[in-house]
């Protein structure tokens, strides 16, 4: 026969992998796990602490061009929920600061997330772009705001937002007492 991988091989590449998700939120494929890990000497690192990376995008939509990374692998934007709104405002504030840092102008800046299927790698990141005036008609198009492939951080805020349980479900401990009169 052939080369083809035994049952067992392929089952225990495929426990490693889960294992290796499971315990360290991380992929060992994934080259943003890499970066995220200080295993990519080629990556240049804007920012990093115990959450989050910072990096310069390979392919610059203009001067400026940011991905926030978190360390934990999540896949991308579709992963999240309202739990994960302060995830997404850390990585909004903290790349507002690389920006600004670097020169760019907040008031001149795209930022968001890429829809899938229309994600390069699958690891959630938020792009920081500035000045929007010199993306080229290409990567304008590429980072259409709130398009069918691409959401502002704004709108996946709002979308978040309304994944909340209306204030009438979350039940209150008190109400787990019953009437005490």
């Amino acid at each position: 026969m052939g080369d083809a991988p035994s049952d067992e091989s392929f089952f225990g590449r495929f426990l490693t992998k889960l294992l290796s998700v499971l315990r360290w939120g991380q992929s060992p494929e994934c080259i943003f796990c890499k970066i995220a890990a200080g295993n990519d000497p080629s990556a240049e690192i804007h920012y990093h602490d115990s959450n989050y990376v910072v990096i310069t995008d390979i392919a610059p939509a203009s001067k400026h061009h940011y991905l926030v990374i978190p360390k934990e692998h999540i896949r991308d934007m579709k992963c999240l929920d309202d739990m994960h709104i302060e995830m997404v405002n850390d990585m909004l504030r903290i790349g507002k600061q690389v920006l600004e840092s670097r020169g760019g102008k907040w008031e001149h800046c795209r930022n968001g997330f890429h829809n899938p299927p229309f994600i390069s790698v699958s690891h959630l990141h938020m792009h920081i772009i500035s000045p929007e005036s010199e993306m080229s008609t290409r990567m304008d198009l590429t980072f259409r705001p709130d398009s069918y492939w691409f959401k502002t951080t704004e709108t996946l805020l709002g979308i978040l937002d309304r994944m909340k349980p209306p204030v009438s479900q979350v039940q209150s401990p008190i109400d787990e007492l019953g009437d005490l009169r």
